[in-house]
Order: C-alpha cells, then structure tokens, then sequence
C-alpha cells in the first residue's frame, strides 16, 4: 500500500527551495537539518496513567539556514493520518491533499518538519512562504 501527499493549491508548484528537520531558530534565522529524518517514538504506560509519548527526530544532511521576514506567508500542516481501509489496499495506492491552517513563526518548534520557498540574497535563502507541521 503506497501513500502520496500531494501540496493544496495555496503551495508553489514547484519543489521547496529547503525541507528538514527544525532544529533551531536565531531571531528571523531558522536552522534546517536535510537530508532523511529518522524519527524515534516510544511509549510508556503506567498503570491506570494516561500514556507518555516521547518522539526524538535526527537527520543525516547538512544543516542549512533560512531567513523569513515580514513577507513571509506562515501555513501549519494539520494534515491527520488517512484510516486505512480495504479498498484502499486493494487499490494499492491512495493519494492524500494535505491540510493547511494559517500559522505564525513563533509555533514552529521541537520535531517538526519545514519546508520553505523564497529567493536567496546574499547568500541565504529569505522565505516567502513557510510550511510547518508536527512529526507525526
């Protein structure tokens, strides 16, 4: 069974200039790590206590930086996890349009993901649009 996401029409088309990992922000410079994300989840009960999820993100790329700005568009991917049905294995394939919600910098943190379009100057890629979301 394969899964696609596919970008809502508010995106770019194209592919985004710098995706990763969040792994840290300096004023208006946020701090991307690329390349595969290895995401650890572990999940611990204790008698009759709600379960405490703990989920740890690295990646293996360069870490790159990107600016935003006044400009900058902020979107959150709230996009939930499709239930698997039996028509969608006997399919083989099923295609998922992600779910956007306005979002502002200051939400962005710990084990999220980033993606981001824009334009370099001198030297640093200055987002005009910014996608968030969770790692799920």
């Amino acid at each position: 069974m394969r899964i696609t996401f596919a970008d809502p029409p508010e995106l770019p088309e194209q592919a985004a200039d710098a995706a990763g990992l969040f792994l840290g922000r300096d004023g208006d410079v946020l701090t991307v790590g690329t390349g595969l994300i290895e995401v650890d989840v572990s999940v611990e009960a204790v008698n009759d206590q709600e379960p405490v999820t703990t989920i740890s993100a690295s990646h293996d790329g360069d870490d790159v930086q990107l600016a935003v700005g006044e400009n900058t568009v902020y979107y959150e991917d709230v996009t939930e996890r499709p239930e698997i049905t039996p028509e969608m294995v006997a399919a083989g394939e099923h295609q998922v349009t992600r779910v956007l919600e306005p979002g502002s910098l200051d939400e962005i943190g710990d084990n999220m993901e980033i993606r981001a379009w824009g334009e370099v100057v001198n030297g640093q890629l200055v987002a005009d649009v910014l996608v968030y979301g969770a790692i799920k």
